[in-house]
């Protein structure tokens, strides 16, 4: 790994000759990102010389400079100067130390193989005076951006900036931190918090004043740390009056290990709603369905069971108060009622009390896909779990993500920094720090129906003079100057084993992880071996590709079951080849999970031109052969299966939250439906936006007895309304 510059002049940096001087380039790329003293001291001068620079070049001077470029922007500034600043400057310029900025171009997502796996040679920029022919080329500068951007017109107070985004999912409007008489509301159920988050937001949204019943029976059990697994909500005393009928909601958790988790049943009748699920998520998910039935347009399914005006009113999405004292309705009379604040002017509603006390529904929803998980739309990649302040899951976030169906997040881990090595004690400095935050974030994600998972790309490849130590573990080499952990040592497999082990019991609540094996980081001896070719480990190369690989994945599994067997372990199969897979498949624990890229391998024929794709794409629907005859090799030997799938964007087009493509995500999510596959990861690093995509998807998480999958006209007619779409378009799903 680089350390200062390549030191090889034959690789230059690239030239920047549309700025006078590399000193202006600098200040240019860098305003408003970094503050002036930290320009000063990398340009080696004041900052009055500096503020000179930018005006200059038409620069805003004083700079409002947002301190999140430092904070979570930091990538975008070292790719900026990468070839604009020595390395020791790049270091001034963040205020890092060398071992910070070497662990970000690591473990960053593999940032260094990114930025072209070497460091350019860059003469060292120092401010000097501009001359008389620089100050020329300057002026131009200014003129030109004075001439398209006069004045700053193209920015007023509501022009958003840079990472203005993260205020939306900061906290959320429906959850407080008041304590529940003498309880801690961090320490009361789960099944507490789902309700009392409905209730909030009941209230808010159609003013109808619920209640959780039974408040003393419910904190004397707390009290005792005894487990809460059913309770009633009604209407508040508050919210009563003489004409006004109660509405009870009772909740219950009824396990059933026959039942995938989450499976929830949902009784409608006059007056009374039950939720009954097998666990307490499915609690949650039967709160979050009724909620959005309340949202849907136009909804008769809720308010024709439900005779009381003012619930039918709020409950359809309207809010208005009836002056008369009248029920809306009156034996086999038929009234109508308009709700001024709704989103449309006027609704009709004529079905007789008689049949409405009759009227029973019964929805079953059974889970079809028990884990999805998703990543954070804003979350610093590398080392999140150090600083509090770069929060990759705040309240917002994750109570968004619970909305859209979501069930887990994912963080990347780097083993050694979680949990102690005694063999390598310095490269687990801080792990105390960082264990802590995780649990932070289990427990909150806990709070909203998510698990966490991490991401697990083990063992991390060394530099040649971490083995002088100890040279027995000493695997196969790798272009970038690391060497593998050999996984075929039994001090490294002891080393994941138990490294695992220990990883779950200071974090019993983690959901699970998933592996890579075969990435772009090197791993284990093979990870980048093509098939047929022998790594130069004198161990791994008597072993076939596949032994080495689904032995990594089973040590790994080993250590998490031995503290927590109902914990995920997933194995993702990128990178497997199709010539060694079926024996690496036939090798792995049955525990283990296998998770395939849908969309793998699937041909293409764009504009005449045949190829196939590798992966990370919308724009071609899977699930695609080769994860299909992956995961049936899998389900025939006893493993569950899941599917790697992007649902947001891709790297197609990244830099947008979401694509709207809802008739290619449909195409995809019918293809899964009819795979087998029990689980999906939704995204790679981007895609976590909790967007319409998401929304829509999480309507066939759960298979509620309708043999047809819900399409995107009833979709839309649920967000819009029938008057939006009053027929359906020929030739649209």
């Amino acid at each position: 790994m680089v350390s200062g510059d390549s030191g090889k002049e034959t690789i230059r940096a690239v030239t920047f000759p549309h700025f006078p001087t590399i000193q202006q380039a600098i200040v240019w790329r860098n305003w408003e990102m970094v503050p002036v003293d930290r320009l000063a001291k990398v340009l080696e001068t004041t900052e009055e010389n500096i503020l000179e620079l930018a005006a200059g070049l038409g620069l805003d001077v004083p700079p409002n400079v947002n301190k999140y470029w430092l904070e979570r922007g930091y990538i975008t500034l070292i790719r900026q100067n990468w070839h604009l600043l020595t390395y020791e400057q790049i270091l001034t310029l963040l205020d890092w130390t060398d071992e910070k900025l070497q662990f970000t171009l690591k473990e960053d997502d593999f940032l260094y193989h990114k930025l072209g796996m070497f460091k350019p040679y860059v003469e060292k920029a120092i401010y000097r005076p501009l001359t008389e022919e620089e100050n020329a080329r300057t002026e131009e500068l200014r003129e030109i951006l004075k001439k398209h951007f006069p004045g700053n017109q193209h920015i007023n107070s509501n022009t958003a900036k840079p990472f203005d985004f993260l205020k939306k999912f900061t906290t959320t409007a429906y959850s407080h931190s008041t304590n529940i008489l003498d309880i801690p509301l961090s320490d009361m159920p789960r099944l507490y918090k789902f309700a009392e988050r409905f209730l909030r937001k009941v209230a808010s949204k159609w003013g109808m004043i619920l209640e959780i019943a039974d408040m003393e029976n419910i904190l004397e059990k707390v009290k005792k740390n005894e487990s809460v697994y059913n309770m009633t909500i009604s209407l508040a005393k508050a919210n009563k009056d003489k004409r006004q009928e109660n509405l009870y909601i009772n909740l219950e958790v009824k396990p059933d290990k026959t039942m995938p988790a989450e499976s929830h049943k949902i009784e409608i009748e006059d007056k009374v709603i039950n939720i009954t699920s097998v666990d307490e998520e499915g609690i949650l998910r039967g709160l979050q369905w009724l909620e959005k039935q309340f949202d849907v347009k136009d909804n008769s399914f809720i308010l024709k069971n439900y005779p009381t005006k003012e619930i039918q009113c709020r409950i359809g999405n309207y809010y208005h108060q009836e002056k008369d004292e009248e029920n809306i309705y009156n034996d086999n009379k038929h009234s109508k009622f308009s709700c001024p604040n709704a989103a449309y002017e006027t609704n009709k509603l004529s079905v007789p009390m008689e049949e409405q006390k009759r009227s029973k529904k019964t929805i079953t929803r059974k889970t079809r896909f028990e884990i999805r998980y998703v990543y954070s739309y804003f979350a610093v990649y590398g080392d999140p779990l150090l600083d509090p302040n770069i929060d990759p899951y705040p309240e917002g976030l994750l109570e968004s993500l619970s909305e859209m169906g979501v069930n887990g997040v994912w963080l990347q881990a780097v083993l050694y920094t979680l949990v102690p090595w005694d063999k390598a004690p310095e490269l687990s400095k801080g792990w105390k720090k960082r264990i802590e935050g995780l649990k932070s974030i289990v427990k909150r994600a806990a709070d909203y129906g998510i698990g966490v998972y991490l991401y697990f790309n083990e063992p991390r490849a060394m530099p040649e003079e971490f083995f002088v130590k100890h040279p027995e573990w000493k695997g196969a080499g790798h272009y970038d100057g690391l060497y593998s952990l050999c996984t075929s040592h039994k001090d490294i497999q002891e080393y994941l084993r138990n490294g695992t082990a220990r990883l779950f019991t200071e974090v019993p609540d983690l959901a699970g992880i998933f592996t890579i094996t075969m990435s772009e980081n090197h791993t284990n001896c093979y990870s980048h071996n093509p098939p047929g070719k022998k790594p130069d480990c004198p161990r791994c190369s008597k072993r076939s590709q596949a032994e080495v690989i689904a032995e990594v994945n089973n040590i790994i599994a080993e250590g998490v079951h031995s503290v927590k067997p109902d914990a995920r372990v997933i194995a993702w199969t990128w990178g497997w080849h199709p010539e060694w897979s079926d024996e690496a498949i036939s090798l792995l624990n049955k525990d283990v999970i296998l998770m395939c890229t849908a969309e793998e391998a699937i041909p293409t024929n764009i504009g005449g031109i045949k190829g196939q794709v590798v992966d990370y794409t919308m724009s071609i629907p899977g699930p695609g052969q080769r994860a299909i005859n992956n995961w049936k090799k899998a389900a025939e030997l006893g493993h569950k299966t899941m599917a790697k799938v992007q649902f947001n964007v891709t790297w197609e087009c990244s830099a947008v939250p979401f694509l709207p493509v809802m008739n290619l995500l449909y195409q995809y999510l019918k293809g899964l439906d009819n795979s087998g596959v029990s689980g999906m990861q939704l995204s790679w690093t981007l895609g976590g936006y909790p967007s319409l995509n998401l929304e829509f998807a999480s309507q066939l998480y759960w298979d509620d007895d309708n043999s047809i999958l819900p399409g995107l006209y009833e979709f839309a007619v649920q967000k819009y309304g029938i008057k939006a779409a009053p027929n359906r378009v020929t030739g649209v799903i």
